[in-house]
């Protein structure tokens, strides 16, 4: 693509270069299989689930005070990126689907973070994000130099290859298990490809199966011996018999017979193709259910905490590991992907909930707005308690001056006596 060129610009030096060294042994060259894989269309179907719902998040910059847990939206080029354009080729939704494409189907989500630097006085400088690009190199080689900082060299189809600090690009993992730095099982998962191949050779019959309902149904037999050309126009009479009859009674003299051909070809029942397609999709995280887009809130609760919480969470924690530094780390800064968790809740399930949380003081009106279908108000985020929908701070100045009434009153009575 045409922003290869812009990331060359973030190459570095290549001389004094050796191969990382993994803990397991093994050479730190990396490239992925998923693309064939990616080629079923259940696979395929199952992936365009996930990057649907992913590209409903909203992932954003914030500061978190470590006194009582508040958090602070940041202004910044990081939140301007993630909310309108993180590059000049995708809008927000577009970036988070991409992403959880390369997820799924290379187990590595590698984000190229550009930037300039901004200086702030004449020895210390900071970052000014201009763009994040989710990348999908054909090969990836981690490389150590002589101090020890571990590089990566990206290569792509077209031939270009991008060289950069480990640590500045964006390494979102899935199934990390085999190797200590990328994501992924040791090689082409063998019994996961059978999985495929034995649910296309089930399609392939049932197609087959079809076919052969549709093809010869019977043989007309001459009780004398013809000619090809008086056998050919004997076929196109009873042709012509069969086409005619309404009645469903086919008149025949005896110099031809009809011999019906039984043809009960055995299609594979529903159980087990079911059972071949919940494998097929239990890496992916997907249900049965949930791939058919027919689930109850519960299947979407269930499919909500197997599979996307821990995807929320990590793709924030990759993010934030490569844009802060560790002091900006220390006090608070995170990037956190907020999601709403009653977007497939009953209506009567969402007032439930608004109700249980307004009690608590916990939600505001706009959120209250929000989980009902409503857009938001002027004014609108502050938080309420149920009892009269005021702001939590003037009902705790209402009860504190209640209650100072009443001891006022205890003491006016004690005096009279």
């Amino acid at each position: 693509m045409g922003f290869i060129s812009s990331l060359k610009n973030l190459t570095g030096r290549r001389k004094g270069y050796a191969l990382a060294k993994m803990l397991s042994g093994e050479m730190p060259v990396f490239s992925s299989w998923g693309r064939d894989v990616y080629a079923y269309d259940i696979v395929k179907n199952a992936v365009a689930v996930n990057c649907a719902q992913m590209s409903k998040l909203t992932p954003r910059h914030v500061r978190i005070n470590s006194a009582d847990g508040t958090q602070v939206m940041v202004n910044g080029s990081i939140n301007s990126l993630l909310s309108a354009r993180p590059n000049p080729y995708m809008i927000p939704s577009d970036f988070l689907s991409r992403c959880s494409y390369l997820y799924d189907v290379t187990d590595n989500c590698y984000i190229i973070p550009t930037y300039r630097e901004q200086w702030v006085n004449d020895t210390q400088y900071r970052r000014i994000y201009t763009g994040f690009y989710p990348i999908d190199p054909m090969e990836v080689l981690f490389e150590e130099d002589g101090a020890g900082q571990i590089w990566v060299r990206f290569r792509f189809a077209g031939g270009e290859e991008v060289f950069l600090p480990y640590a500045d690009v964006i390494h979102w993992k899935k199934n990390v298990s085999a190797y200590d730095i990328v994501g992924g099982g040791s090689g082409v998962n063998q019994s996961y490809l059978n999985l495929l191949n034995a649910d296309n050779t089930a399609l392939q019959g049932m197609e087959k199966a079809v076919k052969s309902k549709l093809g010869i149904r019977g043989i007309l037999r001459s009780n004398s011996m013809i000619d090809p050309e008086t056998q050919d126009k004997q076929l196109k009479e009873f042709e012509e018999k069969v086409k005619n009859s309404t009645s469903g009674i086919l008149p025949m003299d005896i110099k031809a017979e009809y011999i019906p051909l039984n043809i009960d070809p055995q299609i594979i029942d529903r159980d087990t193709l079911e059972f071949i397609e919940k494998r097929i999709l239990a890496p992916l995280g997907v249900s049965l259910a949930i791939y058919n887009h027919d689930f109850k809130e519960e299947e979407y609760q269930s499919y909500y905490e197997l599979t996307l919480e821990h995807r929320i969470k990590s793709l924030g924690e990759a993010m934030q590991k490569t844009l802060f530094t560790d002091r900006e780390l220390e006090v608070g800064n995170r990037i956190i992907a907020f999601e709403d968790g009653l977007q497939y809740s009953s209506f009567k399930n969402r007032i439930n909930a608004v109700d249980i949380l307004s009690q608590r003081g916990v939600i505001t009106i706009n959120e209250m707005r929000q989980a009902c279908g409503l857009p938001p108000i002027p004014d609108g985020d502050v938080r309420v308690v149920k009892a009269d929908y005021s702001k939590v701070g003037d009902a705790d100045e209402y009860q504190l001056g209640h209650k100072k009434d009443d001891d006022e009153g205890d003491k006016d009575d004690g005096e009279e006596e």
